[in-house]
C-alpha cells in the first residue's frame, strides 16, 4: 500500500483534516473580534487621525465587504480548484491583507488591508466547512463541524484577551502585534492543507472516480481498500446522488429568476433554507455585540473602558464553554431543536436587555443604574451562553448539510456571502444606532428573533444523524413545505428506512452485483469466445504484457466459463501460484475472514475465455491481471493457507467469499465495475 498523507489513515487522517479546518475557523473568530479591542485603542485612534463614529464603522465593516466578495467567489473557485486548494489560496490572500494592516499608518491603508484580508477569509469560510463535511463520516460530521465553530469562539476569545493584555502597553505595539498574531493561524493552515486529501465528493463531481475511491478508503482507515463493501457502497451512493443532482441542477440565472428544477431534489428550496440560517443568525444581534461589545458596555451600560475590556474577555471564555456544550449535544438535540430553542432563548435575553438599557438611560438613581448595569451584563452573558449552545455551529453545519452535492458549493458561497453582507450592515450601523437611537436600537434584534421562531418551526427539516445522501432522497420524494407536520422530517434519530437502505447497499457492494447499463454493454460482456482459442490466448497475453509491468511472473492460466450456469472452473491455478511463491502462511488482505453469502446472477459478466497472470511484489499479496479480450483488470489477492490442487469456482457478479482454512477469495474489478470472488468447489 502506498504511503499517502505521511501514512495517516482513518481517524488520524480525520484529525489532521480537523486541525486544518479548525485553524481556519479560529482565524475567522480571531479576525472577527480583534478589531473591537483595537478600535478603542488610544494609539490606534491617534494614528488614524481620530476617525468619528461613522468612519470607525466604515473601517471595521469594510472587512465584511471583502469577506462578501471572497465568499461569492468561493462558488466558482471552490468548484474549479477544489476545496483544498481554495483554502490554500484564501489563506495566502489573507496573509497579504494581514501584512497591509500591520503596516498601516493611515485610514486608506488600513481599509485596503481590511478589504484584502476579508477576501481571503470570505473564501475560507465558504470552503472550509464544505471540505470538512464532505470528508467526514455522518455520525461524526455534526460534532466535528461544530467543533470548528467552537474553535472559532476560541479565536474570538483569544483576540479579546490579546487586545486586553496589550492595552496596557504604550505605542503602536498595543494594536499592531494583536493584528500580527493571526499569522500563526495562517502558518498552521499552509503547513497542513497541501498534503491533506481532497474532498472525494468533489473528485466524483469531476469524474475522478478512482482518486475518490482511494480517498474514501483512506478516510475509512483500517484494512479498508477500494474494494471494501463499505467503500464501494459509499462511492456508489455519492455517484448516484451526484448524477441525479446534475441532471436536475439549476444555474445561478435559473435560481435568480426563480425557476424550478426538473423534478430533482428541490434545489431552490434547499438553497433558500441554507441561506435563511445565516440570515437568522446575523439578524439575531450577535454581531452588534461581537464587534462592539466594549462599546456597548461603555455607551449603553455605562462601564469604564478597562472594566468593559475585561468583561468582554471573560465573556469570551464563557462563550467557549457553552459553544463546546452545544457541540457535545448537537446530534442529541438535533439541528431544529438547537435553532428553535436557541432563537427563543436569545429573544428573551434581548427583550430583557432592551428593557434594562432603557431603564438605565432614563433613571437618575445611581444605585438603580448600577443594579441595572449589572443585570444588563448578566443578560449579555446569558445571551452568549444560549447563542453559543444553540446557534454558534448550527447555522454553518446546517448550510453544508441541506444543500445537494451539485449545489453545495453554490449554497455555501451564497449563504456565507449573505452572512457577510448582513454582517457589514450590522457592523456599519451599530455605532451610529447606539449613538442616535439609544435603547431603541436593540428593539431591531428583538423583533427579528421573534419572527424567526415560527419560520424555523414550520419550514426547517431535521438533518442530524443522516447521511448527506439521505437528505437528497427526502427532497427527491417531495418533502412537504410545512415540515412540522411530517414526523420523519423532524425526528432527531435517523429514520429506520435509511438505516435499512444503507445495510442493503453494503450487502449489495459486498456481493458486487453486476452493474451493466446499456444493451450494448451487456452484449459486450456476454459475447462468446470458443474455449481454448489459441489466437485469443496469444492476443490476450500480448495485451497483458503491454499494460502491466510484471515484478515477477509466476504462472499463466485459463479461466473457463461454462455459460449461464456460472460454475467457472479454475483448475488448481491459485493453489499452484501460492505454492510457487511460498505464501501459504500469508494473511488475508483487505477483508475480514467471515463468510459472505449471496446468490449467483443469471447472466455471466465475462466471455468464455479469461487469461490471467499473477505477480508478487511483497510476498504478502499477489496482483492478478485478467484480460477478457475486451478489457483489462488488475486484482489483488489475499490468502490463508491454500491446499495444493484445490479446485475453485468463479461466481459471476460475485456472491461468495470463504471462511476457514484452505480457502481464498479474489476481489476483482474490471474498469471499476465488476467484481468476481473465488470459492472452493465442495
Amino acid at each position: 500500500m502506498v504511503d499517502r498523507y505521511f501514512g495517516f489513515r482513518g481517524t488520524p487522517l480525520l484529525i489532521w483534516l480537523t486541525v486544518c479546518y479548525t485553524a481556519s475557523m479560529a482565524l475567522f473568530g480571531y479576525d472577527q473580534a480583534v478589531f473591537s479591542g483595537i478600535i478603542v485603542s488610544k494609539d490606534f485612534l491617534q494614528t488614524m487621525n481620530h476617525p468619528d463614529a461613522n468612519m470607525q464603522g466604515t473601517i471595521t465593516s469594510l472587512y465584511n465587504v471583502g469577506c462578501f466578495f471572497g465568499a461569492v467567489s468561493g462558488s466558482l473557485i471552490g468548484s474549479y480548484l477544489g476545496r483544498k486548494r481554495s483554502v490554500v489560496l484564501g489563506t495566502t490572500v489573507l496573509v497579504i491583507g494581514a501584512i497591509l494592516q500591520i503596516s498601516a499608518f493611515s485610514v486608506p491603508h488600513m481599509i485596503v488591508g481590511r478589504l484584502v484580508a476579508g477576501l481571503g477569509n470570505g473564501l475560507n469560510t465558504a470552503t472550509a466547512p464544505v471540505w470538512q463535511s464532505e470528508t467526514t463520516k455522518a455520525e461524526w460530521r455534526g460534532k466535528l463541524v461544530v467543533l470548528g465553530l467552537v474553535v472559532n469562539v476560541a479565536g474570538f476569545s483569544l483576540a479579546n484577551w490579546v487586545t486586553f493584555g496589550f492595552s496596557y502597553l504604550q505605542g503602536s505595539i498595543s494594536w499592531r502585534l494583536p493584528l500580527a498574531f493571526k499569522l500563526l493561524f495562517c502558518l498552521v493552515i499552509l503547513c497542513t492543507s497541501p498534503w491533506l486529501p481532497e474532498s472525494p465528493r468533489w473528485l466524483i463531481s469531476k469524474g475522478r472516480i478512482e482518486e475518490a475511491d482511494v480517498i474514501l478508503a483512506d478516510l475509512q482507515g483500517g484494512e479498508h481498500t477500494i474494494l471494501s463493501p463499505t467503500v464501494l457502497a459509499e462511492r456508489n451512493e455519492i455517484v448516484r446522488a451526484y448524477k441525479l443532482e446534475t441532471e436536475n441542477a439549476m444555474t445561478w440565472s435559473q435560481l435568480i429568476r426563480g425557476g424550478s428544477d426538473k423534478g430533482g431534489s428541490r434545489a431552490l428550496r434547499r438553497f433558500v433554507l441554507g441561506l435563511g440560517t445565516q440570515l437568522i443568525v446575523q439578524l439575531s444581534g450577535i454581531n452588534a455585540t461581537s464587534y462592539y461589545l466594549p462599546t456597548v458596555l461603555i455607551e449603553s451600560v455605562g462601564l469604564e473602558e478597562k472594566l468593559a475590556r475585561l468583561l468582554t474577555a471573560v465573556n469570551s471564555v464563557h462563550y467557549i464553554f457553552f459553544s463546546y456544550l452545544g457541540m457535545m449535544l448537537i446530534d442529541k438535540w438535533g439541528r431544529r431543536g438547537a435553532m428553535i430553542y436557541g432563537t427563543s432563548g436569545c429573544f428573551i435575553c434581548y427583550l430583557v436587555l432592551t428593557i434594562l438599557v432603557r431603564t438605565g438611560q432614563y433613571t437618575t438613581d445611581d444605585g438603580l443604574r448600577y443594579r441595572v448595569g449589572a443585570a444588563s451584563v448578566s443578560m449579555i452573558f446569558l445571551f452568549y451562553a444560549i447563542f453559543g449552545a444553540g446557534w454558534q455551529g448550527t447555522a454553518w453545519l446546517y448550510n453544508t448539510e441541506i444543500n445537494s452535492l451539485a449545489m453545495r458549493m453554490k449554497g455555501a458561497s451564497a449563504s456565507v456571502a449573505a452572512q457577510w453582507a448582513i454582517n457589514y450592515m450590522v457592523v456599519q450601523i451599530t455605532p451610529i444606532g447606539i449613538q442616535n437611537l439609544g435603547w431603541k436600537f436593540y428593539l431591531i434584534w428583538v423583533f427579528m428573533q421573534f419572527f424567526s421562531i415560527p419560520i424555523l418551526y414550520v419550514f426547517y427539516p431535521e438533518t442530524a444523524n443522516r447521511r448527506l445522501e439521505d437528505i437528497d432522497i427526502v427532497f427527491d420524494e417531495g418533502l412537504r413545505i410545512c415540515v412540522f407536520l411530517d414526523k420523519e422530517a423532524t425526528q432527531v434519530l435517523r429514520p429506520s428506512r435509511f438505516i435499512a437502505m444503507e445495510e442493503q447497499e453494503v450487502e449489495q457492494a459486498a456481493h458486487n452485483v453486476k452493474n451493466v447499463g446499456t444493451e450494448d454493454e451487456k452484449a459486450k460482456h456476454t459475447e462468446r469466445y470458443p474455449f481454448g482459442d489459441e489466437k485469443i490466448r496469444k492476443e490476450a497475453l500480448e495485451q497483458l504484457d503491454n499494460v502491466y509491468f510484471p515484478v515477477e511472473a509466476t504462472q499463466t492460466g485459463f479461466i473457463h466459463n461454462k455459460g449461464l450456469s456460472a460454475t467457472t472452473q479454475v483448475i488448481a491455478l491459485m493453489a499452484r501460484l501460492v505454492k510457487q511463491r511460498d505464501l501459504a502462511n500469508a494473511t488475508l488482505h483487505g477483508h475480514s475472514k467471515e463468510a459472505l453469502s449471496g446468490s449467483i446472477l443469471e447472466e455471466a459478466p465475462f466471455p468464455e475465455v479469461l487469461v490471467a497472470k499473477a505477480y508478487s511484489a511483497d510476498r504478502k499479496k499477489l496482483d492478478l491481471v485478467v484480460y477478457n479480450g475486451k478489457e483489462t483488470g488488475v486484482f489483488q489477492l489475499g490468502f490463508e493457507s491454500l491446499i495444493s490442487g484445490q479446485q475453485y469456482s468463479v461466481s459471476p457478479g460475485g456472491s461468495v467469499a470463504a471462511n476457514g482454512a484452505g480457502k481464498a477469495f479474489i476481489d476483482a474489478e474490471i474498469n471499476g465495475r465488476t467484481q468476481i470472488i473465488l470459492q472452493p468447489i465442495e
